[in-house]
């Protein structure tokens, strides 16, 4: 692992300012992406109730056990579950 993170090292020093910018840019939508992509399996989840069936009393507990999510991870994704859906309805209204 630290050999590989060396090699990601020397490999991004050749890269321009701009470049690492892009990059930068690039990994916030790729990470947006897929937190919104959780968020979703995460009303799935919680609309079915199928956290229960693993032994979890609640959304948030699932979240730390099963991706070990930290607290504050669970709840920010908790958020933007409650976030996405409220903007999903505003849309159909």
């Amino acid at each position: 692992m630290k050999h590989d993170f060396t090699d990601l090292i020397e490999e991004l020093t050749t890269l321009s300012a701009t470049e690492l910018d892009a990059l930068v840019a690039d990994n916030d939508l790729t990470k947006l992406v897929a937190e919104t992509r959780l968020a979703g399996a995460v009303a799935v989840v919680e609309a079915r109730g199928s956290f229960r069936e693993d032994g979890y009393r609640s959304i948030r507990s699932c979240l730390m056990g099963t991706p070990n999510c930290s607290g504050a991870q669970a709840n920010r994704i908790r958020r933007l579950r409650a976030d996405l859906g409220a903007a999903g309805q505003a849309t159909q209204t």
